[in-house]
């Protein structure tokens, strides 16, 4: 997860170990690219507005380094407005979330895109 606010990385994280999924947290582009060069997720949770970055612009960044194509990337926002989707979709995002979220919607967007546990489904 890419995300410079502390509470949603404490929210997402709860999230995940209920989900018994592992999380890297990353509160920068760079911080971001260093910890994808020691370990390869499956997948990223990306917040568009960071201090002094851009998700999107992260995004496209990461999305560069061929090794890093086929890694999926959620963009997670606070405004759902037409253009950000746009340039997520266009900078290799494959999904959006708006905050704030459904903690159910979130799992079911994350479970799309990587392996499923036995009982979900779509």
């Amino acid at each position: 997860m890419v995300d410079d606010d502390k509470f949603q990385h404490k929210l997402i994280k709860q999230i995940l170990i209920n989900e018994r999924l592992k999380l890297e947290f990353a509160t920068s582009g760079t911080e971001a690219l260093g910890i994808l060069r020691r370990c390869r997720p499956d997948l990223i949770l990306m917040d568009v507005n960071l201090d002094n970055e851009n998700g999107i612009e992260v995004t496209q960044r990461i999305k560069a380094v061929k090794q890093f194509t086929t890694i999926p990337v959620i963009m997670i926002t606070g405004e759902g407005a037409k253009d950000i989707v746009v340039d997520s979709v266009k900078a290799g995002a494959v999904d959006f979330i708006v905050k704030p979220f459904n903690t159910s919607t979130l799992i079911k967007k994350i479970y799309r895109f990587i392996n499923h546990p036995a009982g979900m489904s779509d």
